[in-house]
């Protein structure tokens, strides 16, 4: 007999019950609440990392002698910020592989759940776009 969590790397079932508990409150709250339920936990969940990601920048900013002039000095002199030459080689990182990459995440991005599910929940296809535009800009600093 096949033995899936021996091969497949399944783990079992948790027998925690705060876990069963979250995962019970999770879907009743989506049942009861439905899209808008699960809108506003994107939208907390948005702030969240958004913050953390702020609180990270200013901790380790703060913790540096140069404080954010020395990250920019330090990612200036690594070439972080440079995109590559512009020659035309997609064997080596340049303007061009960049631009190529980000029309294929851009592709991908168009069916990504989150954005699907913004599509769908829209009232119009104005406020549709209005939505993408909005998780675009939520989404590049996340």
């Amino acid at each position: 007999m096949f033995d899936f969590q021996r091969h497949c790397g399944a783990h079992r079932i948790s027998r925690d019950p705060g876990d069963h508990r979250d995962g019970v409150f999770v879907a009743v709250y989506t049942i009861v609440g439905g899209i808008e339920a699960v809108v506003w936990t994107d939208v907390l969940q948005g702030i969240i990392l958004l913050a953390g990601g702020l609180f990270s920048l200013v901790c380790l900013a703060t913790d540096l002698p140069g404080r954010m002039g020395q990250i920019f000095e330090i990612g200036l002199a690594h070439d972080k910020f440079w995109m590559g030459p512009a020659n035309f080689n997609l064997n080596e990182r340049t303007i061009w592989t960049a631009i190529v990459l980000g029309v294929f995440t851009w592709i991908a991005y168009q069916t990504e759940q989150n954005l699907v599910q913004r599509y769908i929940a829209a009232s119009s296809t104005r406020e549709a776009r209005k939505a993408t535009l909005i998780y675009g800009v939520i989404a590049l600093p996340t």
